[in-house]
């Protein structure tokens, strides 16, 4: 995000009419959290409408068994625990923070938001505001006579979005008229995501991300940006940021961003590639050997393409034959394995999970972003 950001001066918008929140987030960074859900929920609904935005947008995660972040979600401790609301006067858990890792529990307070909001005494905290709240399926609340009003909206569902990430963009490509959106996050993902989608937005639509928490709060005018990078580095964001690190994939020890975004924006060919890996393809070898040769520029070799002869020449530079025993010994004192480019069976995992990802990605804008599972193959 911050590469990214360091290409334009952005400020903060004259005007929003569209608020965009990532529900979960919002909810992690709730201070004295009350006692009480239904006070929890009062307390939630204030704080997101505090803005002069007439449409409220609030999207949350789904959680689909199997998923492409199942091993990121046991890294993070993830847990299954029964967890139930049975009413608006119900005690929360002592430790509210700490029970974010319980599915249930999240998808719990959610369900209770739902039925609490479509209340008529919580029609004062939403006044002439509209909201929506995205999550297995999308809820529009209004106000009419006083009265609170909900709805499903059958075309802004989308069952099939895993992340809350891309149900932001696919709200905003559904927006029927020129208006001003501001996104309220702290994800790389979701700048990547929309940076990639802009093409598919055929309204005038200004929009801006509202990233940071406190003194480090700022603003990315996300049309200025994309202007920038221009379509084609765009388009080709979301299987590099795949690739090259993210919540689903590894990154490259000590590689970083800048060094391989550099190496990509400067060669069309890796460009391109890299936009190839966000459509569907029956054969990906050929675009397999052009990320090996990519990866074998990242770890300094310029006539090397192959990634297993990459990892041996790696080895080469730290070792020497003694003898005729064919024993190694180091040159230097210590040599750290995580150096070692990546073998070519685990770079052809890690590359078609960056195929897979930056399908999603690409068509956020879509009901349904993609029509392969997580097991595909090469």
């Amino acid at each position: 995000m911050r590469l990214l950001e360091m290409k334009i001066n952005s400020s903060p918008p004259q005007h929003t009419d569209v608020m965009i929140f990532d529900g979960y987030f919002m909810l992690y960074l709730m201070k004295n959290v009350p006692v009480t859900f239904d006070n929890i929920s009062i307390q939630f609904l204030k704080m997101i409408c505090a803005n002069s935005a007439n449409t409220i947008i609030l999207t949350f995660d789904r959680y689909i068994f199997p998923s492409i972040k199942d091993t990121e979600h046991k890294i993070r401790g993830m847990q299954l625990s029964n967890f139930s609301i049975s009413g608006s006067e119900q005690v929360r858990p002592t430790d509210f923070t700490g029970e974010w890792k319980n599915v249930n529990f999240k998808e719990a307070i959610v369900r209770f938001f739902f039925d609490h909001w479509a209340e008529d005494y919580m029609a004062p905290y939403i006044n002439n505001k509209t909201i929506y709240v995205n999550a297995d399926a999308c809820h529009k609340y209004i106000v009419r006579d006083g009265k609170m009003i909900r709805s499903i909206e059958h075309q802004l569902t989308c069952p099939s979005h895993e992340e809350a990430d891309t149900k932001i963009i696919y709200h905003i490509c559904k927006l029927q008229s020129d208006t001003n959106v501001n996104i309220r996050c702290f994800d790389t993902d979701i700048l990547v995501i929309i940076i990639a989608n802009m093409s598919n937005i055929d309204k005038n639509i200004n929009i801006s991300m509202q990233v940071g928490v406190g003194n480090n709060q700022r603003f990315i005018n996300i049309n200025h940006l994309y202007e920038t990078l221009g379509s084609d580095v765009s388009a080709a964001l979301p299987a590099f940021h795949a690739i090259t690190g993210c919540d689903f994939n590894p990154a490259f020890f000590r590689k970083g961003k800048k060094r391989p975004y550099l190496m990509m924006t400067k060669n069309k060919e890796f460009v391109n590639s890299f936009i190839a890996m966000s459509t569907s393809s029956e054969s990906r070898e050929d675009l397999f050997d052009k990320i090996q040769e990519f990866v074998c520029r990242l770890y300094g070799f310029k006539k090397i393409n192959d990634i297993n002869e990459a990892r041996v020449a790696t080895f080469m530079r730290n070792y020497k034959v003694l003898g005729n025993n064919n024993v190694f010994r180091l040159t230097n004192k210590t040599i750290d394995g995580s150096a070692l480019p990546p073998c070519k069976v685990e770079l052809q995992q890690q590359f078609l999970r960056a195929c897979y990802i930056a399908q999603i990605w690409a068509h956020a804008h879509l009901q349904v972003p993609s029509g392969e599972t997580p097991s595909v193959r090469l």
